[in-house]
């Protein structure tokens, strides 16, 4: 891998994460002129890109040139304005990532239903029908450990410092109708793994709020790419539009095992894209996207703006449609709505069936209290679930945050959950005047003193076990019990990216479920932020 390769890959990445006008502002341009002893050189047209790089990109420019070259690097900018067409920059000439793409899909499009990976050494008589007509031998797909080429700084003499800019080299556009094929298939263990169990039709409390949205996915599951394809479910955080694709996919796989199912975030679908063209893994990528039976992709927003994704996406969305393939999407508003979505993907969006999730009525909300409280295994008195459904309205995430809070509370005064101790509990919901509210700061502060570590480094960049749980435990307390967004909160933690946030939260939630542990760490946690919070 040489400087222009290392460049490339980088820039790849980063285009992937910021808008088409802040890359050609900033970026487009600049050049990988050296890389030694760890710190990598980069050239800038002018003195104001220099400025601007060092004050808005250091961080992730450095977080992305290291995954590629595999160690950490310092980065440093020097003004080189007449670099940028030479050894590891990027011409003016030179194609984008997304034209890239779309060159590459072009021509691959006689076969756009059928996606193979080369390399296979088939026996005679290999069967090379559509995905659709058979299922084929399971092939092991990269995983996120994998490491680049440059695994250790001694290598980079090996560092072929050519001027040639080979584009085969990051996306193969090469016909390889000459070799053989492999197709890819998605084990059954993958496909349990990418499904949270718990997240069945059967557990789903369906009210006048998502009665509609609970029979489309119902007759999703029951006649996939039949009934409605495809399938895009929006509404507000927290009113169980995740529940809903989890449910899809769990039902189909009840019924029939062998059936592929997909599900993922946009966030997920990002990630994957720009760690298969760091990997020169591009072709993989798709195989394992569109050779599939159903996708179910959550928060499509988060794709608007990103160029590449939406360009990868169109694409997969093409091929999965084309091959009668369901798709079921779920958004936070719908496809008009979403501002930066590209028109083609909008159109494509409202093709099937567009439905919406409300927040819960009375009724809907009594009913999911007094479920959460038989899952907790705890008696919640009926005075109790009824205060609680009148006071919590906006989503069914702050009504289950509404049971633990109280029972959090009941535990550390060891007292039995009644109605007074609801309403000492969720003293600061109630929204007295004169009670504080838990900011963001009383969040870190008692975090930092239940695990003894400061404040400044939970906020900071480490990421030894010590660092990384607190961390951790902060985000998902600023994320449940402040009014800090993900991008506001990856800002207190370091500068870290609103997705970033976004895992950390969700992989939180997951081990506080199965966790006692952690469980009890954070009801501890959460008690003295109560405390705090109405002294």
């Amino acid at each position: 891998m040489n400087l222009t390769q290392i460049w490339q890959a980088t820039l790849g990445t980063i285009q992937m994460q910021i808008s088409r006008q802040d890359f050609e502002t900033w970026l487009r341009g600049t050049t990988l002129l050296s890389l030694d002893s760890g710190t990598a050189t980069i050239g800038t047209p002018t003195p104001q890109h220099k400025e601007g790089l060092e004050n808005r990109y250091m961080a992730p420019l450095r977080r992305s040139i290291g995954d590629v070259v595999g160690f950490p690097v310092q980065l440093r900018f020097v003004i080189a304005p007449n670099q940028g067409g030479g050894r590891g920059g990027l011409r003016s000439g030179a194609l984008t990532l997304v034209e890239e793409l779309r060159e590459n899909e072009e021509g691959q499009e006689e076969r756009a239903g059928t996606l193979f990976l080369p390399g296979g050494d088939p026996s005679p008589g290999t069967d090379h029908r559509r995905p659709e007509h058979r299922r084929a031998a399971n092939h092991r797909l990269p995983t996120n450990g994998e490491r680049s080429e440059l695994e250790h700084p001694d290598q980079l003499d090996r560092l072929d410092h050519s001027d040639r800019l080979d584009h085969s080299d990051r996306l193969d556009h090469s016909d390889h109708s000459d070799r053989p094929f492999v197709q890819l298939d998605l084990s059954s263990a993958m496909r349990a793994g990418m499904l949270n169990a718990k997240y069945t039709f059967a557990r789903f409390i369906v009210g006048s709020s998502n009665r509609l949205a609970h029979a489309a996915c119902l007759a999703v599951a029951d006649r996939p790419a039949r009934a409605y394809n495809p399938l895009f479910v929006y509404g507000g955080v927290g009113l169980g539009k995740t529940h809903l694709l989890h449910a899809i996919g769990n039902s189909v796989l009840d019924r029939d095992p062998e059936i592929n199912v997909l599900y993922v975030s946009s966030e997920k679908f990002t990630n994957d894209l720009i760690n298969a063209i760091r990997r020169q893994q591009t072709e993989e990528f798709r195989i394992r996207y569109r050779n599939i039976d159903i996708l179910l992709i959550d928060d499509i927003q988060f794709i608007a703006g990103k160029d590449a994704t939406q360009e990868e996406f169109f694409h997969t969305f093409n091929t999965l449609h084309s091959a009668a393939k369901q798709i079921v999407i779920s958004s936070d508003r719908p496809p008009k709505a979403i501002v930066t979505l590209e028109e083609r993907l909008r159109s494509r969006f409202e093709w099937g069936l567009i439905v919406d999730v409300q927040p819960p009525d009375l009724e809907t909300r009594t009913a999911i209290l007094r479920d959460k409280g038989e899952q907790m295994q705890f008696h919640i008195p009926g005075e109790v679930i009824d205060f609680l459904a009148h006071k919590i309205q906006s989503n069914i995430r702050e009504l289950e945050g509404s049971i633990n809070r109280v029972v959090a509370y009941a535990r550390l005064h060891q007292a039995p959950i009644t109605l007074d101790i609801a309403i000492a509990a969720l003293a600061e919901l109630l929204e007295d005047s004169h009670r504080k509210r838990i900011t963001p700061d009383m969040v870190l502060k008692v975090v930092s003193e239940y695990y003894r570590v400061e404040m400044g480094i939970i906020q900071g960049r480490g990421r030894s076990r010590n660092v990384v749980i607190p961390r951790q435990v902060a985000m998902y307390l600023l994320r449940e019990e402040t009014g800090c967004s993900l991008v506001e909160i990856g800002g207190l933690l370091g500068g870290r990216d609103h997705t970033t946030v976004m895992y950390g939260c969700e992989k939180m939630n997951e081990e506080i479920n199965t966790d006692s542990r952690l469980r009890n760490e954070v009801l501890t946690i959460r008690e003295r932020l109560y405390r705090q919070g109405n002294g």
